[in-house]
Parts: C-alpha cells; structure tokens; sequence
C-alpha cells in the first residue's frame, strides 16, 4: 500500500467521509462497483450540503429572502461544472461544502450571538480545515469578523467573550479530534501541512502551455 506521503492526496484529510467509512464494509460485500456508486452518492450528498449552505448564506444576508436564496442555490447546483464534479470530486467540491457550510454557519454566530451558534460554527470550520489547511481560513475570518462587529456595535460584554472563547476551544479540540495524525507530534504534523502549502503552485501549469 502506498505511504500517504507519497500520495497526491497528502495533503487531504478525510474527516467529511468518516461517517460513510462504517458502509464500505457493507457494500464491499457485495461488489467494487456498490462501493464506488455509494462513494459517489455520499460525495454528492456533501456537494448538496454546500448547496443548502448557499441557500442558508443567501437568506440570512438578505433578510430571509427565498427569491435570493433560490437564485444562488441555482447559480451553483445547474452550472454544468460543478454539478458534474459533484458526484465524484472529493477534494475541491467536500472542501467548498465545507466552507459555505462554515460560511453560514458563521453568519448565524454573528448575528445571533448564541454558544450553540459557536459550536457548530466551530465544528464546520474543523471539518473543513481538515479537509484542507486552507479551510480553517474562513473560520478565522469569520471569528475576527465577530469581534469587529461586537465592537462597531458597542454590545461587547461577557456573553460576547465567552462564546468567543467557546468558539476557539471547541474548534482547537473538533479539529484535534478530527485528525488523528497529529496526536502523537501536533507540531510536527503542523510543519508539514504547512510545508505541502507551501509546495502547491496552483498557476504552475502555465509554464507548460
């Protein structure tokens, strides 16, 4: 079996198929071909999930309108590419999910200030940076965006920081959780996701045209 260092998917985590692994034991009973097609279904089941998100985003910033959370569900679901890629591509298209989900999720913090908000913002976020370093990206973005409005509201109180502090620890502990690889060297394994980013040239195919 090839080591994961020397896989294409190194630097990929898995944590949004976890809960599809236990079925593969399952369907592998019955033939490749039941796991590959099971594999495609949970994959687009994780590209709808983003497409909710979009729909979620798109009311919440719109005050609840269903014209505008249509129009975006739609933008993304029938433009060809992505509808294709949806059914198999479990990178790009799980880390786009994964994303709008913690995209809107987020909004939801911000804007209703609940810890319930900030734990599954939180989890979103933890997901998608396991899928990809780049993912916890948007979770960052998003909770200094929850400071900067608590302060240009005037409303920063205990509730505020608390859930704040809620928010960090509950996605340092997600996403330890959710990536067994760096249990026994955190920082090691922190060195080198950093290292395989700074490896990826994504304009690099120019220079072969």
């Amino acid at each position: 079996m090839e080591r994961i260092s020397q896989s294409i998917e190194r630097d990929h985590g898995i944590s949004a198929y976890y809960a599809f692994l236990p079925a593969i034991a399952g369907l592998s009973q019955i033939s490749n071909y039941a796991v590959h097609v099971g594999w495609q279904c949970y994959t687009f089941a994780l590209f709808m999930l983003g497409v909710i998100a979009l729909y979620g985003i798109a009311r919440e910033l719109f005050h609840g309108s269903r014209w505008f959370g249509c129009a975006a569900v739609l933008l993304l679901y029938l433009t060809p590419r992505m509808f294709a890629e949806g059914h198999y591509n479990n990178k790009d298209v799980v880390l786009l999910s994964l994303v709008l989900l913690t995209i809107w999720l987020g909004v939801r913090f911000i804007q209703r200030d609940r810890l319930w908000d900030a734990l599954l913002f939180s989890l979103a976020g933890a997901f998608a940076m396991n899928t990809k370093i780049i993912g916890g990206w948007f979770w960052g973005v998003f909770g200094i965006l929850y400071i900067v409005m608590h302060l240009r509201r005037r409303s920063v109180s205990r509730q505020m920081w608390r859930n704040g502090l809620v928010a960090i620890g509950a996605f340092l502990l997600f996403y330890v959780l959710l990536t067994p690889a760096m249990w026994n060297h955190p920082l090691g394994f922190l060195k080198y996701l950093a290292g395989q980013c700074r490896k990826f040239q994504p304009l690099a195919w120019l220079r072969d045209v």
